[in-house]
C-alpha cells in the first residue's frame, strides 16, 4: 500500500478537505527601497463592507429568534405573569462590579444574643424553588436569585460548625427580620404568589432560636454579606471546629442542638429526604408528650380527675370535661398528695461549668386544700417557699455580658451564702422533711436525724425551666436531684408552655410569665427564677383547666387546622401541576438553533470529578508518579 504524503495525512486527521481553514489572498511583494507600501494592498486584507453588514444581519437574526423562542416558552410555562414591583436588588448587575470586602470581621466567634431568631441560610437560597408555587418559582428565581442575586442582598452571617453536631462545612443561618424583608420584596411583587412560611416550615426548622441553649451551643458571628465572594471566602478560612471530649450539656439539650443542625442541613439541600417524615414523627411525640404533662399536673393539684383504670363505666371516660371556676377551690382531690420541688442553677457566662448560684422553690399541695387558685393561680403563690444559694468561693462571678443577672437581687427571703464543699449538702436538705419550712424569725427549719423517728416518704416531682441543663448543673456541684426513691415525676415549664400554646419553639420563662401578666423582676437570679417556675406552672395548669370545652378556644383551632388543611391539599395541587408543566412548546418550533457546548458549562463537573469531597487531592496516578498510594495519600510501600 503507497504511503500518504503529509498533506493526506493531515487532511485525514482533520475529517476531509471541507475542514481546512479557507485560502488566505496572496501576499503583496513588499515595496522596494524608498517606495511607499500601498494603502489598498493594506485594506485589501480587511474583509468587505459586504460581508461585515451580511455577518451583523445574520448575528441580529439569530438573537431575535432566540428571544422570541425565549418569549414563546415564558408564554406557555408563565402566562401573562409580570411583577409589580422591581426590588433595588434586582436592578443591580448581576455581577459583581467591585472586589468585595474579603477581610475577617473582628467580632467573628461572638456568640448570638438571646432573643433572635434565626433561619438557615440554605434554605434561603433555595427557597423559591422549593417553597413556593410553581408558576412563580422562575420568575421569582429570575428577579431575585439567580445569577447570586440572592447573595447581594444585606445578609448578617452567624454560623454555627461543631464537633456535638458533626457538619462537612459550617452551617450558616441569618436573621429571621432580614428574610421577613426578601418574603416582603417577593409578594410586593407578586402579590398572588403569596409566598410565606408556614407552620410546617416552622415545624421542620425553618425559624429557630437558640434561648435555651449554652453559649457555646449558640451560633457565632460571621459578618455582614453582601456578595457571594465574601460569604464563600469566610466560610473557607474558618478554622476547624474544637472536638468536644466531654460535653456538659445533658442528653435532651443535646438532641435538640442537634435537631436544629440536622433539619437546617434538610432544608438547604435540593429536595426533602425521609429525614423529614423521622423528624415529624419524632416532633409528633415530643408534643404528645408536652401536652401530657399538663395533664399531669392539673392532676397533681386537682384541677382534673384522675382515671379510674377499674372504672365500670367506660363510657365515661368519652364524656368532656367541665372547665374549672378558678375562684372556688379545686374540684378534685390532689392526686399522689406531692410536693413540688423548683430547681434552677445558674453557671458563670465566661466558665459556664462553675456554678455560682442555686436557687430552690418548694410547694406542698397540702397547703392547697380549700384554696381557690385564682386565674393564673396567683392565690396560691404565697404557699410557694423560695431559698437562694450563693457559692461562697464564686460570688465575685457575676454575669453581665450575655445574660445579665443581679446575685443580690433575690426578693423572697434572704440568701443563703454555703461553701462549695457544702452546697450538696444543702440542696439534699430541701428534698427531706421539712422541705425549707420558714420559722417566725424568716429562718429555715433544720432538723437533726434522728435515729428512731421515722421520716414521712412524700412524693417529690421535681420542676423546672428547661430542666436537663439544671440537672446537669447540679451533678457539677456533686447533687444528684434525681437519685432518691420518692422521686415520683419530672415537669418542664418549657414544653407545658409550648403545650398551651401550641408553640413551635420553647419560650424563656421571662415571656411565660409576661404572656400571664405575672411581674417576674430580676430574671437570671436562680433563687427569683425557681419561684418564678412554679409560677409558670401554676398559671399554665390553671389557665388551661379554665379554658375547657371554650366554644371560643375550639373555634380558634378549628380555623388552623382549617387553613393548614387547605394549605396542604394546595400544596399537593401545586406539586402535581409543576410536574405536568414546562414540556410542551408550540407546534411550528424546530428546537431552535444550536447550541455549542462551551468549557465553562462543564467545569463545576470536571472540579467535582477531580476534587473530593474530604480529604487532600490524590496524588497522581501510579504510572505517572512510579508509585502506589493509599486513600488518604500516603505512599505505600509494595
Amino acid at each position: 500500500m503507497p504511503s500518504l504524503s503529509p498533506m493526506d495525512r493531515f487532511v485525514n486527521l482533520i475529517g476531509g478537505e471541507q475542514n481546512l481553514p479557507p485560502q488566505l489572498l496572496p501576499t503583496p511583494p513588499a515595496p522596494a527601497a524608498g517606495e511607499s507600501p500601498d494603502v489598498n494592498d493594506e485594506l485589501s486584507k480587511l474583509p468587505s463592507v459586504e460581508a461585515v453588514i451580511t455577518e451583523d444581519a445574520l448575528l441580529q437574526r439569530a438573537q431575535a429568534h432566540n428571544a422570541s423562542l425565549s418569549a414563546s416558552v415564558r408564554e406557555v410555562v408563565y402566562p401573562s405573569i409580570q411583577p409589580q414591583f422591581t426590588p433595588d436588588i434586582a436592578q443591580q448587575p448581576t455581577f459583581q462590579t467591585v472586589n468585595a470586602d474579603l477581610s475577617i470581621d473582628p467580632r467573628r466567634d461572638e456568640a448570638a444574643p438571646l432573643g433572635i431568631s434565626l433561619t438557615p441560610f440554605g434554605a434561603v437560597t433555595k427557597f423559591c424553588y422549593k417553597f413556593v408555587k410553581s408558576e412563580y418559582q422562575q420568575p421569582l428565581a429570575t428577579l431575585l436569585w439567580d445569577s447570586n442575586k440572592i447573595y447581594q442582598r444585606n445578609w448578617d452571617l452567624w454560623y454555627v460548625w461543631s464537633d456535638l453536631a458533626p457538619s462537612a462545612k459550617p452551617v450558616i443561618f441569618v436573621p429571621e427580620s432580614q428574610v421577613a424583608s426578601l418574603i416582603d420584596d417577593c409578594n410586593r411583587a407578586y402579590p398572588n404568589a403569596k409566598v410565606g412560611i408556614t407552620d410546617e416550615l416552622r415545624d421542620e426548622g425553618m425559624v429557630v432560636n437558640f434561648d435555651s441553649r449554652r453559649n457555646d451551643l449558640r451560633p457565632k458571628w460571621l459578618g455582614n454579606c453582601t456578595s457571594r465572594d465574601q460569604h464563600d471566602h469566610w466560610i473557607a478560612n474558618l478554622p476547624l471546629p474544637l472536638q468536644v471530649k466531654s460535653p456538659m450539656a445533658a442528653d435532651r439539650d443535646l438532641e435538640g442542638f442537634k435537631r436544629h443542625i440536622e433539619q437546617a442541613l434538610e432544608l438547604g439541600k435540593a429536595k426533602r429526604s425521609a429525614k423529614i417524615h423521622r423528624s415529624q414523627q419524632a416532633a409528633m411525640q415530643r408534643k404528645q408528650s408536652a401536652s401530657k404533662q399538663v395533664l399531669r399536673a392539673q392532676r397533681y393539684l386537682g384541677l382534673i380527675a384522675k382515671k379510674d383504670e377499674d372504672d365500670l363505666m367506660p363510657d365515661m371516660a368519652g364524656l368532656s370535661i367541665a372547665a374549672i371556676d378558678p375562684s372556688k377551690p379545686p374540684p378534685y382531690p390532689l392526686d399522689m398528695d406531692a410536693i413540688f420541688i423548683s430547681i434552677d442553677c445558674e453557671a458563670y457566662e465566661k466558665w459556664p461549668k462553675v456554678v455560682t448560684e442555686v436557687g430552690v422553690a418548694t410547694l406542698d399541695t397540702r397547703d392547697l386544700q380549700g384554696n381557690a387558685p385564682g386565674s393564673v393561680g396567683q392565690n396560691w403563690h404565697k404557699h410557694i417557699r423560695g431559698r437562694h444559694f450563693r457559692i461562697i468561693e464564686h460570688k465575685h462571678l457575676v454575669n453581665k455580658e450575655y445574660c445579665p443577672g443581679d446575685p443580690t437581687a433575690f426578693e423572697y427571703g434572704k440568701s443563703e451564702f454555703v461553701g462549695k464543699d457544702n452546697i450538696a449538702s444543702a440542696l439534699t436538705g430541701c428534698f427531706h422533711e421539712p422541705f425549707s419550712k420558714k420559722q417566725p424569725d424568716d429562718s429555715y427549719t433544720v432538723t437533726t436525724k434522728d435515729a428512731n423517728a421515722v421520716e414521712e416518704k412524700r412524693n417529690i416531682i421535681l420542676l423546672g425551666h428547661d430542666i436537663n441543663a439544671d440537672i446537669e448543673f447540679c451533678k457539677a456541684i456533686g447533687f444528684h436531684p434525681l437519685n432518691r426513691g420518692n422521686m415520683l415525676d419530672v415537669l418542664d415549664s418549657a414544653d407545658l408552655f409550648r403545650a398551651y400554646t401550641k408553640a413551635v419553639n420553647p419560650s424563656s420563662l421571662g415571656n411565660v410569665c409576661y404572656h400571664f401578666d405575672l411581674s417576674a423582676w430580676h430574671a437570671h437570679n436562680a433563687g427569683n427564677d425557681a419561684m418564678h417556675t412554679v409560677w409558670a406552672l401554676l398559671a399554665i395548669a390553671v389557665k388551661d383547666a379554665s379554658e375547657r370545652g371554650s366554644e371560643d378556644v375550639a373555634k380558634k383551632h378549628e380555623e388552623n387546622f382549617a387553613q393548614k388543611m387547605e394549605e396542604a391539599v394546595e400544596l399537593a395541587k401545586e406539586r402535581v401541576k409543576s410536574d405536568a408543566e414546562g414540556w410542551g412548546v408550540h407546534d411550528d418550533d424546530d428546537g431552535g438553533v444550536a447550541v455549542a457546548p462551551r468549557e465553562e458549562d462543564f467545569a463545576s463537573k470536571k472540579a467535582k470529578a477531580k476534587n473530593p469531597a474530604f480529604g487532600p487531592p490524590r496524588p497522581p496516578s501510579p504510572s505517572a508518579s512510579g508509585g502506589l498510594y493509599t486513600s488518604g495519600g500516603a505512599p505505600l510501600d509494595v
